[in-house]
């Protein structure tokens, strides 16, 4: 169970651009948000606009998002991410 302080699981995350990223492998090097989603989720399409203006501000000083979807329909998630235009990982 993870209480505040602790250190996140290493995920490994495959990216959009069929790479895979380990959070160890990033850890110390950038300040990093992970974000689970879902298309139809109305809370998430609430919160993105803000995220990626947080994200646009704050990347060039090292922010990186991983923003996981819990969908399993690959086109309703990649028309979601072009809509918003979603710049992270």
């Amino acid at each position: 169970k993870l209480k505040a302080g602790n250190n996140a699981p290493d995920l490994a995350l495959n990216t959009e651009r069929f790479t895979t990223v380990k959070l160890s492998e990033i850890k110390g090097k950038k300040a990093i948000l992970v974000l689970f989603w879902s298309a139809d989720c109305d809370d998430c399409k609430n919160l993105m606009p803000e995220l990626i203006s947080m994200y646009n501000q704050y990347q060039p000083k090292g922010l990186e998002v991983f923003a996981v979807s819990v969908d399993t329909d690959a086109n309703m998630i990649n028309a979601y991410v072009s809509s918003l235009k979603m710049k992270w990982i």
